[in-house]
C-alpha cells in the first residue's frame, strides 16, 4: 500500500510538472499576424513604429508595404493575442479587428 501511494504521488508530481512546462512553452511561443497601421506622415509613422517595437511581447516587426498614409506590417509576438492587445494599449496603441483585418491605431 505504501509503495502504491508513493508511486501515485510521483505520477501526480510529474504530471503537474509536465502541465506547467507546457503552459510556459505556450506563453513563450512566437506568433505573428498581419496588421495595417494608418498614419498621417513619415514622422508619425516613425513614432508609431517605435512604440510598437518597444512594446513588451513584440519580438519582430517586418514592413510588408509602405504608403504615404499607412503601412502593412507582419507583427511577431509572444504570448496570447489578448496579452499583446493589453501591452499595446499600455504603449498608447490599440490593436483591433476592423472589417476582417487587424489594425493598430493610436489611442
Amino acid at each position: 500500500t505504501r509503495f502504491h501511494a508513493v508511486m501515485e504521488d510521483k505520477y501526480k508530481a510529474n504530471k503537474a510538472k509536465v502541465a506547467a512546462a507546457k503552459a510556459a512553452s505556450e506563453s513563450n511561443r512566437r506568433q505573428g499576424i498581419s496588421v495595417s497601421v494608418p498614419f498621417n506622415g513619415p514622422s508619425e509613422w516613425n513614432g508609431i513604429r517605435s512604440r510598437i517595437i518597444s512594446t513588451p511581447g513584440v519580438v519582430g516587426l517586418q514592413v510588408a508595404s509602405l504608403a504615404a498614409d499607412g503601412a502593412v506590417v507582419d507583427l511577431a509576438y509572444t504570448g496570447s493575442l489578448e496579452d499583446m492587445q493589453s501591452s499595446l494599449e499600455g504603449s498608447g496603441l490599440r490593436l483591433a479587428r476592423v472589417g476582417g483585418n487587424w489594425v493598430i491605431v493610436q489611442i
